[in-house]
């Protein structure tokens, strides 16, 4: 099923990563981009707040705080991504606006009013609306890591109106990732996908073209019991 998404001949092929596992993510946009194997990547969650700061954008002492948690070297992921916004700016999407966490309080705003002092908990409604358009248009499409922490039903709205999008479109679809399933099987869709990975890290590494050890493992003794 993964092969099947990365050699697709059905495009659109969309990628829209999120979540906190930002180092992975920055990898996997420049591996998707660089090999063709995608047209677009839709970034939210955290993953969109490295790219908004390689664009230039201050989003804020509380945001960097976040992402800073996640990753080893923040200044390092934020080169990786600012490489990439200047070799594949028109493939690479980044939220216009936010919503930020206002001490529980969800509040909206352009990235154009950043810096908040309240950590960005979530995508904005207009960017919904213009990732929600890409996902109705799109033939494939891979999704790792929800948009916003939907734990908090304030801070839900993008992860549920994203995946709602993604299950009604006609795209062949691969979701994977734990907070990815959590989300899911939470909003009660995770059969209308057509692959659903339990694997976080291994979807990411098999994905990015690594070889996992169990299946070359697999692959060996195939060779040395089956032929």
């Amino acid at each position: 099923m993964l092969d099947r998404l990365l050699h697709s001949p059905e495009g659109p092929k969309i990628a829209i990563l999120g979540g906190l596992k930002v180092d992975d993510s920055v990898d996997i946009a420049g591996h998707f981009l660089s090999n063709d194997l995608m047209d677009k990547i839709l970034t939210t969650g955290a993953v969109a707040s490295i790219f908004l700061l390689a664009d230039g954008v201050d989003i804020g002492e509380g945001s960097v705080d976040v992402v800073s948690k996640e990753v080893d070297d923040l200044d390092a992921e934020v080169e990786k991504a600012k490489a990439l916004l200047m070799k594949y700016r028109e493939n690479i999407l980044l939220p216009t606006d936010v919503a930020v966490n206002a001490d529980g309080k969800r509040i909206g705003m352009p990235i154009e009013d950043l810096p908040s002092e309240h950590p960005i908990h979530d995508i904005g409604l207009d960017t919904l609306v213009e990732y929600s358009a890409q996902i109705n248009d799109a033939k494939t499409a891979v999704l790792n890591g929800p948009p916003g922490v939907f734990e908090i039903e304030e801070f839900s709205i993008g992860t549920r109106e994203i995946f709602l999008s993604l299950a009604d479109s006609e795209a062949f679809t691969v979701i994977g990732g734990g907070h990815t399933i959590a989300a899911v099987e939470e909003l009660g869709i995770a059969g209308m996908f057509d692959h659903v990975s339990t694997g976080g890290g291994a979807l990411i590494s098999y994905l990015c073209g690594e070889t996992l050890p169990a299946i070359k493992e697999l692959k060996e003794s195939y060779k040395i019991h089956c032929k």
